[in-house]
């Protein structure tokens, strides 16, 4: 759904930051085909080797590394996707300096986020709200294009990149 969503198409670079079990890896690399590449970013040998299990397709590209530095080449994604990573880290502003690092002029991140409403979920006092996400990108000079509900139990927020803003 999120490749749906995402406007995931085939032949396109995908970054998963924080991609845990693939959850959302697998299907994206299964959207890009055979000429595209989805790249797993987790500092989680275990995640990685979970993922590794599934038998991945070859266009799966695994990286251990912290989602704060994934050593991937700048400019190279069309598509990166932020899912319940944000609320993880101390420093979430780092995370969206790497997206904008990697991200291609005018490509789109995804960031999906615990709704502060649902009783599911990490504990309510460090999730990270639809305000908060939405500054910390604004003050990278991204900004987000629409806010949608994911589920009942979560929140989808897509954006273009639109560029660092001048000041």
């Amino acid at each position: 759904m999120v490749s749906e969503i995402a406007g995931v198409k085939p032949g396109m670079t995908c970054v998963d930051f924080g991609s845990g079990t693939g959850l959302f890896a697998m299907p994206m690399a299964e959207a890009v085909g055979a000429k595209g590449t989805v790249y797993a970013v987790d500092n989680s040998p275990d995640m990685l080797a979970w993922i590794r299990n599934l038998n991945p397709p070859r266009q799966l590209k695994l990286v251990q590394a912290e989602v704060t530095a994934s050593g991937l080449p700048d400019n190279c994604a069309d598509i990166c996707l932020c899912a319940f990573i944000l609320h993880e880290v101390d420093d979430p502003g780092r995370i969206i300096n790497e997206v904008q690092r990697v991200l291609k002029p005018g490509a789109k991140v995804v960031v999906i986020e615990w709704n502060m409403t649902v009783d599911k979920g990490p504990p309510k006092a460090i999730r990270i709200s639809r305000e908060k996400v939405t500054q910390l990108f604004t003050k990278a000079g991204l900004e987000f294009g629409e806010y949608r509900e994911w589920s009942a139990n979560h929140s989808l927020m897509t954006g273009r990149k639109a560029g660092v803003k001048g000041g």
